[in-house]
């Protein structure tokens, strides 16, 4: 005898289904599980061993500093991404598509390229180390520098996140709350906000991964070095 055939419904519910459970399987391997390893790695010292990171100085003071320059970085990124990805949607002007293009420089570049600038830049020598050095600001290998280049690295992400949502949500909403009464900050918070959150939220994700990635390196590479000395 013949097995009953499915339906169409239970077939494309099977196909879902399949798909679905394809995809959880899928994050699960490439996510979750090298999330759990870290988690295990860094139990397995025990709670002493954080506590001995965690007491020594030198570390307190690179996570301190980790997160400060994450705040400032995620603070500029998101204002200012979100008002370049305004321009670039809305506005018509010369010289358009050179902005485009620059916004997407600092994913083309290396960040080693990136440091070296910096370092012609601010260094000795450079084009604006006697202005800042004769205000006694140091910029190059200290705190403005490192948060000038994690800008610089992490603004990309906010913009090319909401621009082209911007420009597939159109100007409909924003003209017709105008027309309403509503002033440009009124448009921006109670309509053009709400719409581009979910898009500005994963920039916003992305910009934090980069700058723990970053900051992470660092704080390993810190890490290495005193070991190296220790040893010396």
């Amino acid at each position: 005898m013949r097995p009953p055939r499915l339906s169409g419904g239970a077939r494309r519910r099977l196909v879902h289904g399949s798909l679905i459970g394809a995809t959880v399987a899928y994050v699960g391997v490439l996510v979750v599980a090298p999330l759990v390893g870290i988690a295990v790695a860094a139990l397995k010292p025990g709670l002493s061993a954080w506590r001995t990171v965690f007491s020594d100085p030198y570390a307190t003071h690179a996570y301190v500093l980790t997160g400060f320059i994450t705040a400032e970085t995620l603070l500029v990124t998101t204002v200012m991404g979100v008002a370049v990805a305004l321009v670039l949607a809305r506005d018509r002007f010369p010289g358009r598509a050179v902005v485009s293009a620059l916004v997407d420089l600092p994913l083309a570049v290396s960040p080693v390229v990136v440091g070296l600038a910096a370092v012609l830049l601010f260094g000795r020598g450079g084009w604006f180390e006697p202005w800042f050095a004769a205000r006694g600001i140091q910029v190059l290998f200290a705190v403005p520098s490192m948060v000038l280049v994690t800008i610089f690295i992490s603004i990309p992400f906010v913009i090319r996140e909401v621009a082209p949502l911007l420009q597939e949500l159109g100007t409909e909403e924003e003209e017709a709350a105008r027309t309403l009464g509503a002033s440009h900050l009124q448009t921006f918070f109670r309509v053009t906000l709400p719409n581009i959150r979910w898009g500005l939220l994963y920039g916003i994700a992305l910009t934090l991964a980069m700058v723990s990635i970053l900051m992470l390196s660092g704080i390993e590479i810190f890490k290495r070095r005193q070991e190296k000395g220790r040893g010396a």
